[in-house]
């Protein structure tokens, strides 16, 4: 019996590129759309979303340079995990220079999850290669979550590297959707 091996770029974790743009059709002169949005998102090995850009940029180029450049200063990155009081849901935020630069793709019901999710996007942005090999159109509403802030009531855990000793250090308001928080390692 033959093996189906996947090529080795899918066994570990890959930043895919995502637009808002039409999907291309017979029907649809995808030309009119030449314009739009465009996100990252770092996939894992099993194919589950990890975390994603938190904000849309307004070409590949620029969003692929943002990918690139959590890449190459992983090391300088300050991580947050923050608790929304109005409907008691966690989430982490990764800052670069004290901007958000990644953000959760989802909300987590118990902290020690979303420390957990943090720790490992962290690992897997240090290995997956931000060259985009594939855009993915998938219309208009594909990047609304990108622009919706984290919620009002947050209460910010700032992350060590061990990710067993997370504190409780503040209690914040956001303000347009972003965090204006300086945080440590």
């Amino acid at each position: 019996m033959e093996s189906l091996a996947l090529p080795n770029a899918r066994k570990a974790p890959r930043f895919i590129f995502l637009s808002d743009r039409r999907p291309r059709s017979a029907w649809h002169d995808s030309s009119a759309d030449a314009s739009g949005r465009f996100g990252w998102r770092l996939i894992a090995a099993n194919n589950r979303p990890m975390g994603r850009s938190s904000s849309a940029f307004d070409s590949v180029e620029a969003c692929q340079q943002n990918a690139q450049r959590l890449r190459e200063n992983a090391d300088r990155v300050s991580t947050t995990v923050l608790f929304r009081s109005s409907d008691s849901r966690w989430i982490w935020t990764v800052l670069l220079d004290n901007v958000p630069s990644a953000v959760c793709v989802h909300f987590y019901n118990r902290r020690v999850e979303c420390v957990r999710a943090l720790a490992q996007f962290t690992s897997a942005i240090r290995i997956a290669d931000p060259t985009v090999t594939e855009l993915r159109d998938l219309g208009p509403n594909a990047l609304r979550a990108y622009d919706e802030g984290l919620g009002d009531n947050l209460t910010v855990a700032s992350v060590t590297p061990s990710p067993a000793r997370t504190t409780i250090t503040n209690r914040m308001r956001i303000a347009n959707g972003l965090p204006i928080v300086a945080v440590g390692r």
